[in-house]
C-alpha cells in the first residue's frame, strides 16, 4: 500500500511539473511572438524588454558584446533601417525551469530609411532565454551565423 500510494504521489508530482514546463513554454513563445512583433513594428521599447540588462551578443565576424554594449548593436534596426523579419523556421525549443534554448533559422530584410536597396540576411541562430522574477522571459545570450549564399 505505501508503493502504490509512493507511486501516486510521484506521478501528481511528474504531472504538475509537465504542466509547470508547458506552462513556461507557451509563455516563452508568447515572448518570442512578442519579440518579432516588435522588431518588425519599430517598437524599440517592447523589444529592448525582451533583452536582459547582461545580454551578451555573439555575432558573426565580430567580438562578444554584453551588457549596453550588447544592447547599442542592436539601435540600428530602429534608427537607420525599417527591418522585417518572418517566421523562424526550424524551431526547436528546450524549457528547463527558469531557463530556456531557441534554436531557429530566419530571414532578416531591412529597408535603410534614407532610401535604397532592401538587403536580406539569413542564418541560424539560438537565443538563451531566462525567466525573470516578475515572470517575464527575457534573451540572455543571442548568437547567430550568416552562412555565405550559395550558387
Amino acid at each position: 500500500m505505501r508503493i502504490l500510494l509512493a507511486s501516486i504521489l510521484l506521478a501528481a508530482g511528474l504531472g504538475s511539473a509537465s504542466a509547470e514546463t508547458a506552462s513556461r513554454e507557451a509563455e516563452l513563445r508568447s515572448a518570442i511572438a512578442s519579440f518579432r512583433t516588435a522588431l518588425n513594428s519599430g517598437d524599440s521599447g517592447s523589444f529592448f524588454a525582451l533583452l536582459a540588462p547582461d545580454l551578451e551578443v555573439l555575432a558573426p565576424g565580430a567580438d562578444p558584446l554584453r551588457g549596453g554594449a550588447a544592447h547599442a548593436s542592436f539601435l540600428p534596426l530602429f534608427t537607420q533601417v525599417r527591418p522585417h523579419i518572418g517566421p523562424f523556421t526550424g524551431e526547436e525549443i528546450t524549457v528547463s525551469g527558469d531557463i530556456a534554448i531557441q534554436r531557429h533559422s530566419f530571414e532578416l530584410s531591412t529597408t535603410p530609411k534614407a532610401g535604397g536597396p532592401v538587403t536580406t540576411v539569413a542564418g541560424s541562430g539560438l537565443h538563451v532565454w531566462k525567466r525573470t522574477a516578475d515572470g517575464r522571459w527575457q534573451i540572455v545570450k543571442d548568437i547567430w551565423t550568416n552562412p555565405p549564399a550559395r550558387p
